[in-house]
């Protein structure tokens, strides 16, 4: 029967082809996937440039485990799932017409001095927000720009730097506080963790999809002393910037790497065997610390509380000669539990 056999024959290459678009499909994804892995472990490939900073993945912990409730948690809901009650930092600086200060004595001055001028500055083109003016519009960002170091505004050229902070119509400074600084870290170079706030417009062509809304983000900004090899005096400039979105639909659902007292129970005294028993557990202000004891000695560990809840590994400690000394106890496949400038700048290929 002819029309049999021409009718098989279509079934056939109809199935030949299906096949090969699968086939395809499923390259297509495993790329995709590659790309997705080396993200997540620092691979280097390109990272996308926001307010002024490189742009990170959230840590995505090759640990799983069945989601950790603690006491407090079922006590307070509003811990992950509403913004913080917490006042901002208090932040002198601010952009001013007539000048805004140029050196700094201290490394954490040039830090505030950076989000203060960008407090009140917005790129809302392409955007709408508010009822008209928006701050000082693009006049405080050439400032702001000019406390970065020669070379990191070599790596991120002004016009760069401006278009990431589209969309951003007024950014607050809620946190910032002395981050680890790997052994051999010299005396010009220093880290802070930071966290800040931002309201950003809503798309003019879609509004619906993007209103204007708060948008939370902490990571690491890291400062030099810059001009003493230039031949100019010495002055605290910001040297690389690394955000991480914060996410307030994760926790408490799943895992448990949000929570301090999960992370010292389930990684320092089950798995690393570093404590026998946790000795204490302390919150004050944005810090929780968890102090714990072993056969190697006692050991406190230092977390600060985001926005959305989290509690974020900052220090490690042993005590020794009576004193508190700060160390790293992280074995590499832990690592993603602590904010260092390490993370970061695996993340961003450098």
């Amino acid at each position: 029967m002819p029309h049999t056999h021409d009718s098989m024959g279509v079934f056939e290459l109809v199935l030949k082809l299906r096949k090969t678009v699968l086939l395809v499909g499923v390259l297509i994804l495993a790329f995709a996937a590659a790309l997705y892995v080396a993200a997540g472990m620092g691979g280097q490939i390109s990272v996308s440039v926001s307010m002024g900073g490189w742009l990170l993945a959230p840590p995505d912990p090759p640990h799983r485990a069945q989601p950790v409730m603690t006491q407090e948690q079922e006590a307070d809901e509003e811990r992950y799932h509403r913004p913080s009650k917490a006042p901002a930092l208090e932040n002198t600086y601010e952009y001013a017409e007539s000048g805004t200060p140029a050196t700094f004595e201290l490394p954490e001055q040039v830090v505030d001095a950076y989000y203060g001028v960008l407090r009140e500055a917005s790129n809302l083109a392409g955007y709408s927000g508010g009822c008209g003016t928006v701050g000082y519009s693009d006049l405080p960002y050439p400032i702001a720009y000019s406390y970065l170091s020669k070379a990191y505004q070599k790596r991120l050229p002004y016009k760069v730097f401006l278009n990431s902070f589209a969309g951003v119509g007024h950014t607050t400074e809620l946190k910032r506080y002395a981050a680890y600084a790997p052994p051999g870290t010299p005396d010009t170079r220093r880290y802070y963790m930071v966290e800040i706030e931002t309201i950003e417009g809503e798309k003019q062509n879609d509004p619906q999809e993007n209103p204007v809304h708060f948008s939370y983000h902490y990571g690491i900004v890291a400062v030099e002393k810059e001009g003493e090899r230039e031949g100019e005096s010495e002055n605290w400039k910001i040297a690389d910037i690394a955000y991480i979105p914060e996410d307030f639909l994760c926790a408490p659902y799943h895992s448990w790497f949000y929570d301090a007292s999960a992370v010292a129970g389930i990684v320092y005294q089950e798995n690393l065997k570093l404590f026998d028993m946790v000795d204490s557990v302390t919150r004050e202000g944005d810090f929780t610390e968890v102090e714990g004891s072993g056969a190697g000695g006692q050991y406190k560990l230092q977390f600060v509380r985001l926005t959305n809840g989290y509690d974020i590994l900052l220090h490690e400690y042993k005590r020794e000669n009576g004193s508190w000394a700060e160390t790293s106890l992280l074995p590499p496949d832990w690592q993603y539990l602590k904010l260092t400038p390490d993370r970061a700048a695996k993340a961003t290929g450098r």
